[in-house]
């Protein structure tokens, strides 16, 4: 095996895992000039330490020196990070690595599998009424004005890519748009840690509001925004996704029958799917309560110790996305691949990954890809008693 790495490829994985040379070279138990040494001399690193650089970071040795035929055919054009003012830029450029592998995977998937078509409001005017816009999405979703149940499926059947992702920080949900050769995918990553299915829903249509509302045509995918932009963008987002989730006409004919009265809000949530803190801040928005009415309501709320984690939260529930592993499924049940196949396939089209890692991208159930051929010998059998 030839063990010259390629540098460019342990980046990659360097930065997909949130790692830096530094940290990289204390585990080596060497220092970070010496390894900087090998990639600027474009010397073999010893193939002592590859094999520990691809046991640190969890990675098949053919992962850094065999080339990723897609590297060339993916752009991540910009990402809006929910909690972008506090996320550090390591946590940022992991999040997006991983973004652009979900990428490859979806590319050599969609050769065999016909995934809907991207469907989104286009030439959207942004000084738009968000309640107008909002509307039109609905009605151009066919959704009509009745409470969303499911959004994950929903924006999946749109051409939405939804996914989830492991993060120990503070990022809530971003969303991402990637030209594939000409083709323009918009994904919405939403947090493993969050179960709540209305925060799940908020989070989604968030997103949705950036992908609407927001300039995407920028090449570089570092966003620079002052707090002051970064503000007015998160407020058009949670208008719209307020908006969105709970129409102007048929929400205030609800809420207006007791717009003071917590209870009522608790019920209003089992319609809904909305969390009462969202209910609140949309019947403040139209004028339904007071800014006095506005604060006991949540003065009420941290009294009764519902402000933080709210009734019915682990009751009301929304599906997992299932885009990729429905297309997975359609593959292996027509018998175009078996799972051994499939993971051929990836390694074909030059994607390196363990399986594990590989189910974990794109959000399949653990063991999904284990093959059905792989069964344990039987060493022991029934006596024959006589």
């Amino acid at each position: 095996m030839n063990n010259r790495i390629d540098y460019n490829k342990l980046e990659e994985a360097l930065i997909y895992r949130g790692y830096n040379y530094n940290k990289l070279a204390n585990e080596l138990g060497i220092s970070k000039q010496a390894l900087y040494k090998y990639e600027n001399s474009n010397k073999n690193l010893p193939l002592e330490h590859l094999l520990k650089i691809s046991k640190i970071l969890n990675l098949p040795l053919e992962y850094f020196i065999k080339n990723n035929k897609y590297n060339e055919s993916i752009d991540i054009k910009t990402t809006y990070f929910r909690s972008l003012m506090r996320t550090n830029k390591s946590a940022k450029k992991s999040q997006i690595a991983k973004i652009k592998y979900l990428s490859m995977y979806y590319s050599i998937l969609e050769e065999y599998v016909e995934f809907p078509s991207l469907n989104i409001l286009e030439d959207i005017d942004s000084t738009e009424d968000i309640d107008n816009l909002s509307y039109k999405l609905r009605y151009n979703w066919k959704l009509n004005t009745s409470p969303i149940r499911n959004l994950v499926s929903i924006a999946e059947k749109n051409g939405i890519i939804v996914s989830k992702y492991e993060a120990d920080n503070d990022i809530d949900a971003f969303s991402t748009l990637v030209k594939l050769n000409d083709k323009k995918l918009y994904f919405i990553s939403i947090n493993k840690n969050t179960n709540s299915a209305t925060r799940i829903h908020f989070d989604i249509a968030h997103e949705l509001g950036h992908i609407l509302l927001d300039e995407w045509n920028i090449n570089d995918i570092e966003i620079e925004l002052s707090k002051e932009e970064f503000k007015m963008k998160e407020k058009r987002a949670n208008e719209f996704a307020s908006s969105f989730l709970l129409p102007k006409n048929e929400f205030y004919n609800d809420i207006s029958l007791y717009p003071t009265n917590i209870e009522y809000y608790k019920e209003l949530k089992k319609k809904w799917y909305v969390s009462i803190s969202a209910m609140i801040y949309r019947a403040r928005t139209l004028d339904i309560i007071t800014y006095s009415q506005f604060q006991n309501l949540f003065k009420k709320m941290n009294y009764n110790g519902i402000f933080k984690e709210e009734p019915l939260d682990n009751i009301l529930n929304t599906s997992e996305p299932s885009l990729l592993n429905d297309a997975i499924d359609l593959l292996i049940n027509n018998n175009i691949f078996t799972k051994e196949e499939l993971l051929e396939e990836f390694k074909n089209n030059g994607i390196f990954m363990h399986r594990e890692e590989i189910e974990k991208i794109l959000n399949l159930p653990e063991g999904k890809l284990v093959s059905d051929n792989i069964k344990k010998d039987n060493i022991i059998k029934l006596k024959n008693n006589k």
